[in-house]
């Protein structure tokens, strides 16, 4: 892994991922890249995520409306360019299946995790969570990610376990979302081979933007930070 003012690289050397780069990027850093040198989708906070095909594989830029997208084998090393995600408070999930040659990336807000977009690469996408290393990215989380009912409510019984949803002193209709233990749990419960956090906040940590932060504190709204991965990014 490498890190280079709040940049969060990590170069694959293993087997068939041999060359692939999965960069979680800062805001300034972000400002700057064009998405249209990127394969990447239009995020609706769904549970889609599409697949890099033949016919698309020969030009980047936007490839449809969904909220991850992914690439298998030979086609996946073959793009000219890397997959990419934006997010600003929400988790950039990355997928890398050793075994079946799958690379995947997914924007999960609580909307996408409430209907299972983190599962659906084992579900129907061909990944085997017995093969597959997840990376967690720079997100929301804990005590700068307060709830109310309406979104507690629906992550049926994990809304009642405080591991994940812990109480507001003095706000009985508010929790936080203790979204790195969620994810932790999750991916264990899906036996992943590997799972890593970076643990970085997006609220706590300037260096990558965040959307509550910037309404909290009256800063620009409107900053991303773009997730790539592919082969030689």
């Amino acid at each position: 892994m490498g890190h280079a003012g709040g940049r969060l690289e990590f170069g694959f050397e293993q087997g068939w991922a041999r060359g692939l780069t999965l960069v979680f990027g800062t805001r300034e850093e972000s400002a700057t890249l064009d998405r249209e040198n990127f394969f990447y989708v239009d995020q609706f906070h769904g549970r889609d995520i599409l697949e890099i095909g033949p016919s698309a594989a020969a030009k980047a830029g936007a490839q449809g409306r969904a909220d991850g997208v992914m690439a298998v084998g030979d086609l996946a090393k073959g793009l000219a360019r890397p997959l990419l995600i934006r997010t600003a408070d929400c988790g950039p999930i990355a997928y890398v299946d050793r075994a079946s040659e799958r690379i995947a990336l997914v924007h999960a807000g609580w909307r996408g995790l409430a209907a299972g977009i983190h599962r659906r690469p084992f579900e129907d996408l061909g990944f085997d969570p017995a093969t597959t290393w997840v990376w967690v990215g720079p997100c929301l989380n804990g005590r700068n990610f307060e709830v109310g009912e309406d979104m507690w409510s629906q992550f049926g019984r994990a809304a009642a376990d405080p591991k994940f949803f812990s109480p507001v002193a003095g706000r009985a209709d508010k929790r936080h979302f203790q979204s790195w233990a969620y994810l932790e749990a999750e991916f264990s419960r899906l036996r992943a081979e590997v799972f890593y956090n970076v643990e970085v906040d997006t609220f706590e940590n300037e260096e990558f933007a965040s959307y509550r932060r910037a309404k909290a504190r009256g800063e620009t709204l409107g900053q991303q930070n773009f997730t790539r991965l592919g082969f030689g990014s």
